[in-house]
């Protein structure tokens, strides 16, 4: 028997998303994110350098997991005004407040199409039960794409990569917006997960885990060519975490691990392999600035997490919020405005799956770096390392 934790998305959330151009006709690099420094977690965009901060939302709610949506100035995000969370979107000066979704159920991990059209989101429908759905902005109608708890994230604007659990383990799916044409791109005896697409549209980088550990893999977008980047075996590092960030050049990957210690570092590598190295000390998920020429990430500071950027080697780092209050970013695709990046999840009931050694069983299209570095611990957990802390998001 497998005991599976399994961590909603919240795009994913994770790790999502999504796409891989740059919106067209956006206005600077606007950086969208979430902050309780009104008292309540609400809405904001700032510049790349942190000034020129605005409020988007005043709903006195949890407003969070926030993006861009592409070729427009309107936000996509959750929040539990109503009571439960629903999928909304607001201009970014704060007007246009639309509740898509306004259902009975939690929406999480949404994220928008390459084009803004539409949007893919997990939906618990309670009892236990989940699906993966595509919002149509244009007419708020949805559709169901797949029953059950799946993590995505957006390879075109028709198609998804999905990752769920058949039963057996985590597998990779490529699959049609309408929910046809389900392709495996997986087969492996242990658990393939946590995917993101390059820029590009050409690779997928995702983690496998087994019994021994996990790794960071990539592999061409229809499957093949798949390589193995961080070997269990000789790379030294026995649990890779969190969802991996593409750089904008889809050359690089950001990804965090799991060490002996308490730190779990974040680091960088080469899509050959290559160059692989600990970003300074930097101890949560981060993501590629638009350019490629620096990161982002949080870390706590006097009790509260603020958002910073730093050079690609970790170093130089400035804190760009410096608010004494707690700051997110949601690592989505469209994280700036006119540039893009990646996919969070919740965290659904705990199960026990037949088959397979205990390893992970979460599912991510988006992915807050709010409290990242405890988030990404309990994916550690859940593939049977040692993990510490638990939440996915980075704060």
């Amino acid at each position: 028997m497998k005991k599976c934790s399994v961590l909603t998305i919240l795009l994913v959330n994770l790790l999502a998303l999504f796409a891989f151009v740059a919106p067209a006709g956006a206005a600077g690099n606007r950086i969208v994110f979430s902050s309780d420094r009104t008292g309540t977690q609400e809405i904001f965009t700032m510049d790349e350098d942190g000034s020129n901060i605005t409020q988007a939302t005043s709903l006195g709610a949890t407003s969070s997991l926030a993006s861009w949506i592409p070729s427009s100035s309107s936000i996509l995000f959750r929040s539990n005004s109503t009571g439960n969370y629903d999928l909304f979107t607001v201009n970014s000066d704060g007007t246009g407040l639309t509740n898509r979704t306004n259902s009975p159920g939690d929406e999480s991990g949404s994220l928008a199409s390459p084009n803004g059209s539409h949007v893919a989101y997990l939906r618990d429908d309670g009892g236990g039960t989940f699906s993966l759905n595509v919002l149509n902005l244009s007419d708020n109608t949805t559709s169901l794409v797949n029953a059950g708890f799946t993590g995505f994230w957006w390879l075109s604007e028709t198609e998804l990569v999905i990752y769920e659990n058949q039963g057996s383990g985590w597998e990779l799916y490529r699959m049609n917006t309408d929910g046809t044409g389900k392709t495996p791109l997986t087969n492996d005896t242990g658990n393939s997960f946590f995917a993101t697409v390059s820029p590009d549209g050409q690779r997928i980088a995702y983690f496998y885990s087994d019994v021994l550990g996990s790794e960071l893999r990539v592999m061409d977008s229809d499957g093949t060519n798949q390589a193995t980047l961080t070997p269990i075996s000789d790379s030294g590092i026995s649990s890779t975490v969190g969802l991996p960030m593409w750089s904008p050049d889809s050359t690089k990957l950001l990804f965090l691990f799991n060490d002996t210690g308490s730190t779990n570092p974040l680091m960088r590598i080469a899509v050959d392999g290559s160059g692989l190295n600990t970003l300074g000390s930097i101890t949560g998920s981060g993501l590629w600035g638009p350019t490629g020429e620096n990161i982002w990430y949080s870390q706590p500071v006097s009790g509260f997490t603020e958002l910073f950027t730093a050079d690609t080697t970790g170093n130089n780092a400035v804190n760009l919020t410096n608010s004494g209050a707690n700051n997110e970013i949601f690592l989505s695709a469209f994280v700036f405005q006119s540039g893009l990046n990646d996919p969070d999840p919740e965290t659904p009931p705990a199960t026990s799956i037949p088959s397979k050694p205990p390893v992970a069983t979460l599912a991510a299209s988006g992915t807050s770096l709010a409290t990242a570095t405890g988030s990404l611990l309990i994916l550690g957990s859940i593939l049977g390392l040692r993990a510490r802390r638990t939440r996915y998001f980075i704060r």
